[in-house]
C-alpha cells in the first residue's frame, strides 16, 4: 500500500546513477528516489528545495496542473533571489 502522506507518488521518480563495477544493462543502475532525498543530498536551502518539489511533481498531482506547479516553483525561486539580493546588499 502506498503511503500518500509520507510517500506520495507524485514526489517519487527514478534517479539514474552510474557506478563503476555495479552496473546493469546499458551501464546504469536505476534506483527509486524521492524528491526530499535529492533535496537532502544536495543540501538545498528551504526555498530552492520547495521550488524543486513543485517542479518534481509538476503535472503529476491530481487536480493540479503542470503550469500551476511551475508557477509555484518560480514564486519560491523569486523569493529566494530576493533574499540573496538583500544578503548581498543589492536591491
Amino acid at each position: 500500500m502506498v503511503d500518500d502522506v509520507q510517500h506520495p507518488g507524485y514526489y517519487t521518480g527514478t534517479l539514474v546513477v552510474v557506478r563503476g563495477s555495479m552496473v546493469t544493462e546499458h551501464g546504469r543502475l536505476l534506483a527509486p528516489v524521492e524528491c526530499w532525498d535529492l533535496q537532502v543530498a544536495l543540501g538545498l536551502p528551504h526555498l530552492p528545495a520547495a521550488a524543486l518539489k513543485y517542479l518534481w511533481r509538476a503535472g503529476k498531482k491530481q487536480g493540479q496542473s503542470a503550469l500551476k506547479d511551475t508557477e509555484k516553483a518560480i514564486a519560491y525561486l523569486q523569493r529566494h533571489a530576493e533574499e540573496l539580493r538583500c544578503e548581498s546588499g543589492h536591491k
